[in-house]
């Protein structure tokens, strides 16, 4: 198995369009930093602190403190993995050459898991790259900030843990919609509405209620979001987080193999 994730990361990473996405996250960090907006794609951020208790301030973001706006801004890159998901898996459906990974010996299940370490890979790329460029960025315009402060560090590396097993969950759920739709339109359609409805509608039943702001509770995004105000959150938002993180990475690979099983490969 680990010979073709190599053979598929070394695949994609030989084209273009992973260049592409990253030019265009870097972009997006300049942009974030140059303006030094905490938000996100699609929401407001100011439910999200009001319900966790956070006073939002202003403050010039340099190198070393921008990584709260980064955390909080976190969500945003699952928009710039929807083209490596589709890259990974999609092709075999795409091109008809699924036949050709099966016929050399591998187990429908082998393959699906392989496309799943594959999206992990790309996952934890991004989230890598998201947070060191966001970072230099706010360095070169506005200074490294001094020497950063006892546990700098290791609280980074806590919340983007954190967040990633949240990502992680939704490239196992982008996993399930390629083998099972097979379509990429209709991956793409499912998947933009998965990341982004939710918040839209939150935000809707907001004006209505602030308490509903708690469905963000039960949404991978939201969770990716909160998770960036880590030291405002209890126990049982750490609990409720995991337990939809879990559910995300469980219930649609246990599907997704078994869909896949069972379809017919044309």
């Amino acid at each position: 198995m680990m010979n073709i994730i190599r053979a598929d990361i070394y695949r994609i990473l030989r084209g273009r369009a992973i260049y592409f996405t990253f030019a265009a996250l870097l972009a997006l960090n300049v942009l974030i930093v140059s303006t030094s907006q905490n938000g996100t794609i699609g929401v407001a951020m100011d439910e999200i602190e009001a319900s966790l208790g956070v006073d939002s301030e202003v403050k010039i973001y340099n190198g070393i403190n921008i990584a709260e706006v980064l955390y909080t801004g976190m969500d945003n890159i699952i928009y710039f993995l929807l083209p490596l998901f589709i890259l990974a898996a999609a092709p075999m459906f795409t091109h008809s050459t699924i036949k050709n990974s099966l016929s050399c010996g591998m187990s429908r299940t082998k393959l699906y898991l392989e496309k799943l370490v594959v999206n992990s890979v790309f996952c934890a790329a991004v989230m890598v790259f998201y947070m060191i460029t966001g970072m230099l960025t706010a360095a070169v315009l506005r200074g490294f900030g001094g020497t950063p402060p006892d546990g700098y560090w290791l609280n980074i590396i806590k919340i983007c843990s954190a967040q990633l097993l949240m990502i992680l969950a939704l490239g196992s759920f982008a996993t399930f919609l390629i083998f099972t739709a097979k379509r990429t339109s209709v991956v793409i359609a499912v998947y933009i509405a998965f990341c982004f409805v939710p918040a839209i509608l939150v935000m809707a039943l907001t004006n209505i209620d602030a308490g509903f702001v708690r469905i963000y509770d039960f949404d991978l995004t939201g969770n990716i979001r909160k998770l960036g105000f880590m030291d405002a959150l209890n126990t049982a938002d750490f609990v409720k987080a995991f337990a939809v993180a879990a559910f995300y990475i469980v219930v649609p690979t246990f599907f997704g193999i078994t869909l896949f099983k069972r379809a017919e490969i044309k």
